[in-house]
């Protein structure tokens, strides 16, 4: 059965180890998530690493995890953004439990997670060619706010599409 809960800090290990050894170059997931956006390896493999995971999990950032058993087949991370705003700075399901339902239901648990805390907003960005992302928060309720163009950290300039979604402590949020 599958479970979806809040990460603690005794997760983090784990779920570095599983984003670290998806990271297969050939696997579409590799190309949907890296490739697509010109992120060097060097980089992703710090910014997923343990130390980096629990640096976000200091600076307020919470993470979210489906799981059956001990196997985590997918995670979820927001970060506070000041006031009632919080970002959903990433949603995966690793290969092979992509297209159930579990991207929706875990966001689903995150999102009344973030209500029940007081956040009164969502917001997320997606590339702007990334359709099947887009696809995913639009089916979920989020509304389209517009397209901004970034400096990524790894130093190149990125096209992103912007997404909001309102929520509240009474939330009753279903997509």
């Amino acid at each position: 059965m599958v479970e979806f809960r809040v990460a603690n800090l005794d997760d983090l290990p784990r779920l570095s180890s599983k984003i670290l050894n998806s990271l297969d170059p050939s696997s579409d997931f590799y190309k949907e998530n890296v490739t697509m956006f010109g992120i060097p390896e060097g980089y992703v493999k710090r910014a997923f690493s343990e130390g980096a995971l629990r640096g976000a999990a200091s600076e307020g950032s919470k993470f979210y995890l489906a799981s059956e058993g001990d196997e985590i087949l997918g995670f979820c991370q927001m970060a506070p953004q000041g006031g009632e705003k919080a970002e959903l700075e990433r949603i995966v399901m690793f290969p092979g439990y992509t297209g159930r339902g579990f991207g929706s239901r875990l966001l689903e648990f995150a999102v009344k997670d973030q209500a029940r805390e007081g956040m009164g907003e969502i917001i997320v960005y997606a590339g702007k060619d990334e359709r099947r992302a887009r696809a995913f928060y639009e089916k979920n309720g989020f509304e389209f706010t517009g397209e901004v163009s970034v400096d990524a950290p790894w130093g190149k300039r990125i096209d992103l599409a912007t997404y909001r979604l309102k929520i509240g402590r009474d939330i009753g949020w279903r997509h």
